[in-house]
């Protein structure tokens, strides 16, 4: 997450919703190797995150929040395999927005590959 704004973002909040011919998984060593992440996930999400009172993101400044793994369908490895992503973005005092991504899974490089798309 990177803050573009104009003020401090107080208690982030990440939520990826994944549909289509793929899944999400977290990385086992989170972000740092040790398993850690950016933000606190959220118990009942599997890509959600919140952060709490000492989660800040000053201006121009980027969280990474955590590593993670999409995971084709091998049934149809040589097929156009297009992966749908909803994304929610928040933090105090700024309202939710949202985007709807998709992107075909054939395209991404296998080694770690950062995709960043404008809020």
């Amino acid at each position: 997450m990177k803050n573009v704004g104009k003020a401090i973002a107080k208690y982030p909040f990440l939520e990826i919703v994944i549909k289509g011919s793929c899944n999400l998984t977290k990385h086992a060593f989170g972000i740092d190797g040790g398993g850690h992440t950016g933000l606190p996930p959220v118990r009942d999400g599997n890509c959600k995150y919140q952060g709490g009172v000492s989660d800040i993101i000053h201006i121009d400044d980027i969280l990474w929040v955590d590593q993670l793994t999409f995971n084709k369908d091998i049934h149809f490895e040589s097929q156009e395999q297009i992966c749908f992503l909803t994304v929610k973005i928040a933090c105090d005092g700024f309202r939710m927005r949202t985007r709807d991504l998709s992107f075909d899974l054939r395209n991404l490089i296998k080694s770690s590959e950062v995709i960043e798309y404008g809020f």
